[in-house]
């Protein structure tokens, strides 16, 4: 905790998926006659909820070919592994405990929510589930993209955006009362909020500088440049990332935001996860059947699948 906000330490696994924030493009939300700052002083503030997300990608979807379909995208999500993550910004989640016991969450009415939340917007031409968001985005025709914080390295959007690229949490569902916790797995990023005081930022970038020369395998010397580039882009964006640390297996992130309330406990890592849940997203996706169907089709294999791996 520093000054009432939390911070967020992960440690990567291949069978959590990655913590999610939403990318914003600046110049189609003013293009659709919406206020960035506005939008995001309301975030950091806890007001962005899928309601907003939603009545502001309205706005910005636009059909400019008059073809029938929108060309300019309201909002996306770049694949559809991040299905069960999102859920969590509606405090669900696909595993849930009681009493001593794991159990399905996957026909809880907040986790269907989420995905008919995801669908229903999908399904009305506002949304796309797929990894055409990416490129959209990086096309100046996506108006927010819900994805890992590294892709704005990874996708070259800070180069390719510049200015109007804007940072905001993952959005919360009508059951959360708080953001869901940001923590990426398996990613090496790290955001430092504008809001943490100037004399704070040195010393977490030197934090970050002695974490790097620790674990990236160069020995205390920056024969990449990554750390000069990291600086750089945090100069410009205040996003701080690097790609050093993938050099070892301990992949350890460090997280900075300014909205971190809790991690949901009954996130755990489960044995077989990608094999039971990945048959639950490409069709939803991929819109072939309603999240309702499709979740009811695999949870009691789901079930069954955590049954045998605690023993109970």
């Amino acid at each position: 905790m520093y000054q009432g906000k939390t911070y967020g330490v992960a440690y990567r696994d291949s069978y959590l998926p990655p913590g999610l924030v939403t990318f914003a493009n600046k110049a189609l939300l003013e293009d659709a006659g919406l206020d960035p700052k506005a939008i995001q002083d309301d975030a950091l503030k806890g007001g962005f909820t899928w309601a907003k997300l939603q009545e502001y990608a309205e706005k910005v979807a636009k059909d400019t070919d008059n073809d029938g379909v929108n060309d300019i995208m309201g909002f996306g999500m770049p694949g559809s592994s991040y299905l069960e993550n999102f859920a969590l910004s509606n405090n669900a989640s696909p595993i849930k405990k009681e009493g001593d016991k794991f159990v399905s969450g996957l026909l809880d009415k907040p986790y269907l929510d989420a995905m008919d939340f995801l669908y229903n917007n999908a399904k009305a031409g506002v949304a796309v589930l797929d990894g055409t968001s990416s490129s959209l985005y990086s096309e100046g025709k996506e108006g927010f993209v819900i994805t890992e914080i590294m892709q704005a390295t990874n996708q070259g959007w800070i180069d390719k955006l510049g200015e109007d690229m804007m940072l905001l949490p993952l959005p919360k569902g009508p059951n959360a009362q708080d953001y869901v916790n940001i923590l990426p797995m398996g990613v090496h990023a790290w955001y430092i909020p504008s809001s943490v005081a100037a004399d704070r930022k040195p010393l977490i970038g030197k934090f970050l500088e002695v974490y790097i020369n620790a674990y990236s395998g160069n020995l205390g010397e920056d024969a990449g440049g990554d750390f000069e580039r990291a600086h750089a882009n945090y100069q410009r964006t205040g996003i701080w990332m690097t790609w050093a640390c993938r050099t070892v297996d301990d992949t350890r992130v460090f997280t900075y935001l300014d909205t971190l309330p809790k991690v949901n406990e009954f996130y755990l890592v489960v044995p077989g996860f990608n094999d039971i849940i990945i048959p639950t997203r490409e069709p939803i996706s991929n819109l072939e059947e309603t999240p309702t169907v499709k979740l009811s089709s695999v949870n009691d294999l789901w079930q069954q699948a955590l049954g045998e791996f605690y023993g109970k």
